[in-house]
């Protein structure tokens, strides 16, 4: 058998691209290999489909494809991290999908209320038997999620403006005004609209057939719905000053 001799040109051609390959090697960058890879794997499958981001089981082909995919394509390690981002945004096709996804959503969801019915509960009273009969109240089947996210949104709206100065205030609805008037009007609002004043906002109103006092206690149990009409009808500046104070209540003939 002949063997084929190099030449002097071909060794050191070999020689360089070998040196060239070391050399990008060194600069590619090393992945970091997590001992607990498959754990943060089944926590992140978990946690991805309960949110409904993605629907992906716990499985041992499922892991093996995102972990080709992290390691060997992006040279990302198998963090929570990165496999959550993963996870969500479909760059892996084809994983199976978790038995138990419908039981992972109606446990985000109960989650969920316990924690929006705490927070309305806690802004109700402060009392622990107050709060414990509106805990009752609103764990009844016929208390829609969707109102309990609006209640806690009108909560937190008034604890928004409740942190406001009186001149953050001014300043946000004249920040309104002029986005209003820079906005073309439907035909049927008078143009004067924009600018008005507002009332002065009496101390009673009358609701529910009774003679009610627009109290500072009244403003935080308002739905809000309510607190939506009084605001627009009476401005947010009254409205604030309104729940700070504790004014004592007085007639208010119409």
């Amino acid at each position: 058998m002949q063997i084929e001799e190099l030449t002097a040109e071909q060794v050191a051609k070999q020689a360089r691209d070998r040196a060239y390959q070391e050399y990008q090697e060194t600069k590619r960058p090393k992945v970091e290999r997590l001992p607990n890879a498959r754990q943060n794997f089944s926590a992140a499958a978990t946690a991805v489909t309960k949110q409904g981001l993605n629907n992906v089981g716990d499985y041992d082909s499922n892991f093996l494809a995102v972990q080709q995919k992290l390691e060997q394509e992006l040279r990302q390690p198998m963090s929570i991290e990165n496999l959550v981002r993963v996870l969500s945004d479909g760059s892996v096709e084809g994983l199976a999908p978790h038995p138990n996804a419908d039981e992972l959503h109606l446990e985000k969801e109960q989650e969920e209320r316990t924690q929006l019915i705490q927070i309305i509960a806690e802004d109700w009273s402060s009392d622990e038997h107050a709060r414990s009969v509106k805990q009752t109240q609103l764990e009844r089947p016929d208390i829609t999620l969707d109102n309990l996210r609006q209640q806690v949104n009108a909560i937190r709206e008034r604890q928004r403006l409740y942190a406001m100065s009186p001149a953050q205030i001014r300043q946000e609805n004249a920040a309104k005004r002029a986005a209003q008037q820079a906005s073309p009007k439907p035909i049927h609002v008078a143009r004067e609209l924009a600018g008005q004043e507002y009332p002065t906002m009496p101390e009673t109103i009358w609701h529910a057939g009774k003679e009610i006092p627009l109290d500072s206690k009244f403003m935080r149990q308002c739905s809000g719905e309510q607190l939506r009409t009084l605001i627009k009808k009476y401005g947010d500046v009254q409205i604030v000053a309104r729940v700070r104070q504790n004014r004592a209540p007085q007639v208010f003939g119409e």
